[in-house]
């Protein structure tokens, strides 16, 4: 069935959307430029989130779920890494956080959990 390609697709473009959301909004908020390092980080995270969904719902769920979970984890990845280490350009710019901020959505983009899942769901969707 092309269920799990439907809803994988759907979630992992949903999850990209609200991280580009969190980015414009976040640089508005925080007066950066396209040439900080933070923005292009998180606005190229988006980007594999969005085309990823959008090829999930193409027909082209393996690779659409592929980009989807390099979006997703190394979104995650660079908030563990702007925790532990002083590597801020890393930091993600969750659109969750700017809701409700707390420490969890301060290090980590709640939207790369989403990507994650709906990339999963894509990857483990039977073939068709």
């Amino acid at each position: 069935m092309s269920a799990g390609r439907i809803v994988g697709g759907i979630i992992a473009l949903v999850a990209g959307a609200l991280l580009l959301i969190g980015v414009f909004w976040s640089m508005a908020e925080f007066h950066m430029t396209f040439g900080n390092p933070i923005a292009v980080f998180n606005l190229v995270m988006a980007a594999l989130m969005i085309v990823g969904g959008v090829l999930g719902l193409a027909k082209l769920k393996t690779v659409g779920g592929i980009l989807a979970l390099i979006g997703g984890v190394l979104s995650m990845l660079g908030g563990l890494l702007a925790w532990f280490t002083p590597f801020y350009y890393l930091w993600p710019l969750s659109f969750f956080f700017l809701l409700a901020p707390s420490e969890f959505t301060y290090y980590f983009a709640t939207e790369s959990i989403i990507a994650i899942v709906g990339a999963i769901i894509l990857l483990v969707s039977s073939k068709e």
